[in-house]
């Protein structure tokens, strides 16, 4: 195996260099021994058409701090180039695990329009645990008894994002696969099919999908793993509602899946296909990773792929919902531990209204990035705070809003949004039309309810490149900055805190710029 230099997040993995020919995809992260694997959707990123976006080989990058990496010098996978191949249309998503001959294997979704099946299982295994050098096995064999559930119960168009492991109460493999109910109302037929195997090389499909909540066209993605207690199910809509990586919870891994206190997200729905792996030497949490799509140019549409997110953790809460933060060894990685500037103390107030002060730092005129601090203290009666992003002096930009709800003990529930101003709400309306767009996301590009944010819990914002990633109360807000008026001419415009109808501190206001 040869690789490339060593780098740091937010670098190379993020997007494959040069940035004009790839654009990353679905993660699919394993942890071996001391050392962390991520292998991932790459396709070509001058295309806009998802036929040939989605023509996808698969890069791996290793890592044993998440903070310094290396990429194979060669792809682990490229599609094929023979016309009778099941990925002569794109090797696409699925997962890498240790198998039982403790090398590492590969399941992913294998795609060709030629075939009658034209999304399909592919198994290769490599000659060791690393994943040196990988040989394609073809289609998983499906036992001869249950090939008649899986014509009964699933469309053949979509089959795809494998992920297998091994459940140790039941003694037997299973694979999850993203699918369709061949019955039932068009666009939320989207099911989980269960496919189960004792020896790793035949495999039966269950009668019954493991989860089919009748809400989503595809559920894609899938993972399916046990930490403390319970079961958390990991998967990713589209075409639904409440689209985004979403999660449910069940005391076993046969479900019933349900909806975890204060929610299903842990972000919005531009952190995308999130999978994670446990964390080294530490056995109560998992790394995790997802992408954050691009936006076209000429009109900010969004496209499937973009940049892989930095790794993040995830935990269990103390009410059995997961919790999400940053990594904070990667943070520590990408940015000085010095800050370039810093407020210890700053206030707004105003009863009955809003009120803004801008800071002295530039929101994104750090070339490497800058990661953002601070803490918040409302007064008991506050309608509203937060912070103004790449905003002109008449407030014109980005907004993230802090909505305090409830209090309990030394815990604050906030509802949390990202929002634009002037608001895009009608067409009938006056001048903004120049300078804004209507966002298919709608007002909130982003809403998050019931965060608990404990008194003097610190929020983190990273901003890099035209991306934002928010972190707080174990929750995040991911978004892409779009290619409006506003969002061009003030990608240099200071930082700015404000209220709504109170008063608010903002303590330990800095700025670190990344290395």
């Amino acid at each position: 195996m040869s690789s490339t230099d060593s780098f740091k997040p937010s670098g190379l993995y993020r997007r494959q260099n040069p940035p004009s020919l790839y654009t990353s995809g679905d993660p699919q992260p394993i942890l071996v021994g001391d050392t962390y694997h991520l292998l991932n959707l790459a396709g070509p990123a001058d295309t806009f058409d998802i036929n040939e976006r989605v023509f996808c080989h698969w890069p791996h990058y290793r890592s044993k701090d998440l903070v310094n990496w290396t990429l194979d010098k060669e792809p682990a996978f490229v599609p094929s180039t023979n016309p009778d191949d099941p990925d002569v249309g794109g090797v696409w998503a699925g997962c890498v695990i240790t198998g039982p001959d403790g090398n590492m294997h590969v399941f992913y979704a294998g795609h060709s329009e030629a075939q009658e099946q034209p999304q399909c299982v592919v198994h290769a295994v490599s000659d060791d645990p690393h994943g040196n050098k990988f040989t394609k096995l073809g289609v998983i064999n499906i036992s001869e008894k249950t090939k008649g559930n899986l014509l009964k119960t699933y469309e053949m168009k979509d089959f795809r994002d494998p992920f297998v492991f091994y459940n140790e109460e039941e003694k037997k493999w299973w694979m999850l696969v993203s699918a369709r109910l061949n019955k039932g109302p068009k666009w939320t037929r989207g099911a989980l099919a269960l496919l189960t195997s004792e020896d790793f090389k035949t495999w039966d499909v269950e009668e019954e999908p493991l989860y089919a909540p009748n809400d989503v066209h595809v559920p894609e993605c899938p993972e399916l793993f046990k930490l403390g207690e319970k079961w958390y199910l990991i998967y990713a809509r589209y075409i639904a509602p409440e689209a985004g990586a979403a999660y449910l919870i069940a005391d076993s891994p046969r479900g019933p899946f349900r909806h975890p206190p204060g929610g299903r997200y842990l972000d919005g729905r531009r952190w995308y296909a999130a999978k994670s792996c446990p964390k080294a030497g530490d056995d109560t949490k998992r790394i995790v990773f997802g992408w954050i799509g691009d936006r076209r140019k000429e009109d900010s549409v969004w496209q499937w792929g973009g940049d892989t997110a930095a790794p993040r953790e995830l935990w269990v809460g103390p009410d059995l919902s997961l919790r999400m933060g940053p990594c904070m060894e990667v943070l520590n990685g990408m940015f000085e531990q010095t800050p370039a500037y810093e407020v210890k103390s700053t206030v707004v107030k105003r009863l009955g209204g809003m009120e803004a002060k801008f800071l002295e730092y530039p929101s994104t005129a750090a070339e490497k990035g800058q990661l953002v601090t601070f803490q918040a203290k409302p007064a008991p009666t506050t309608t509203g705070y937060g912070l103004l992003l790449r905003c002109d002096e008449d407030w014109s930009g980005y907004w993230l809003n802090f909505f305090p709800r409830r209090r309990e003990g030394d815990i604050t529930y906030h509802n949390i949004t990202l929002t634009m101003s002037p608001f895009t709400l009608d067409d009938w309306t006056g001048d903004h039309h120049d300078y804004t767009r209507r966002e298919i996301d709608g007002t909130d590009f982003i809403r998050l309810e019931d965060v608990p944010i404990k008194d003097g819990e610190t929020g983190r914002l990273v901003l890099l490149d035209d991306m934002i990633e928010f972190f707080i109360g174990g929750r995040a807000l991911t978004f892409r900055w779009g290619w409006s008026k506003y969002e061009r001419d003030n990608a240099d415009a200071p930082l700015g805190v404000f209220v709504q109808d109170g008063e608010v501190e903002f303590e330990n206001f800095r700025v670190f710029k990344g290395y």
